[in-house]
């Protein structure tokens, strides 16, 4: 019954996600690029016999950027898939032409068995927690291995999975290897039905992202940064990766600290390329650099990094 009602429940939704997506592209027109692959249609250029690994946004790829350098080193191609446009990015920008990249399909079942068919892949590795119905069960209808790397589960999302048991424990049986993050991890997922056989702690891959080489590491987005804020003599705090909301709390907090320590520079990094603008204008009361936009600003009060 689940299983039924999930597919149902995707075909009632199939028109409003592509109305959603015509409203993203209207305030992200990278959004309307490549919409095709989003339902199945994955490039030519897709080597058949592939490493498939999943990830979501931008964090992910740059997470599993030294599991990626390892599996390069293997007879396979590696394909990459994303969700968003900073996903793709990322993976151009981390890996370059040596991986295939293409948007993942979306969990509709003619969208995974069309992408399926055309890429093949020998096996799937999911970053975090894309549980994705479709796209684990076909696979493995196919013999294809499914593994659930980084592997992580909050008390939030457990207890929200757990209410359609019905629907997801089926699917995480299926999965040949769970590596989970932490203990707690491990312990959320044999409640939904995990095998414990195939869980396994192995800690965040995150940290297994070395440290740049300094004397290599030519960013110029870095170095433009450290100029702006002439570290030898100010202080400066970082506010990255934020959501629509948040950036009047931190100005709010960034004014009362200016009154203790006028010196003070903010970085504010948005998440989302869309939202720079907008950000750019609720900076209107602090001097402000945009960093695409370098002007002879010698002490700024913000670094937009945009």
């Amino acid at each position: 019954m689940w299983w039924s009602l999930y597919q149902i429940l995707l075909w009632l939704a199939y028109p409003f996600v592509r109305l959603r997506l015509c409203w993203r592209a209207r305030k992200s027109p990278a959004y309307a690029i490549d919409v095709d692959q989003r339902f199945g249609f994955a490039p030519a250029e897709i080597q058949p016999g592939s490493l498939w690994i999943h990830c979501v946004s931008a964090g992910e790829p740059i997470a599993a950027g030294p599991l990626i350098e390892r599996l390069l080193a293997q007879p396979l191609p590696v394909l990459v898939t994303t969700m968003t446009p900073t996903g793709r990015d990322a993976v151009k920008r981390l890996l370059g032409d040596r991986v295939m990249h293409c948007y993942a399909p979306y969990d509709f079942r003619f969208a995974v068995e069309r992408f399926l068919q055309r890429s093949q892949p020998k096996a799937l590795l999911i970053l975090e927690t894309e549980i994705w119905p479709n796209m684990i069960a076909c696979s493995k209808a196919r013999g294809i291995p499914v593994m659930l790397l980084n592997a992580r589960l909050s008390e939030r999302s457990a207890g929200a999975y757990g209410r359609v048991a019905g629907l997801i424990k089926p699917v995480l049986q299926q999965l040949d290897w769970v590596a989970c993050q932490y203990p707690a991890d491990r312990d959320r997922f044999t409640t939904l039905g995990v095998n414990p056989e195939q869980l396994e702690c192995v800690g965040n891959i995150k940290f297994d992202v070395a440290e740049p080489d300094q004397k290599n590491a030519a960013n110029p987005e870095v170095e433009l940064v450290a100029q702006c804020v002439d570290s030898a003599a100010r202080n400066c705090w970082l506010a990255g990766s934020t959501h629509a909301g948040e950036e009047t709390i931190i100005l709010a907090a960034h004014a009362e600290l200016l009154q203790r320590f006028p010196e003070l520079c903010l970085i504010l990094v948005p998440r989302h390329p869309e939202r720079f603008a907008s950000v750019y204008g609720a900076c209107a009361d602090f001097t402000t650099l945009r960093l695409s936009q370098p002007v002879d600003l010698a002490a700024p009060q913000v670094i937009l990094v945009d």
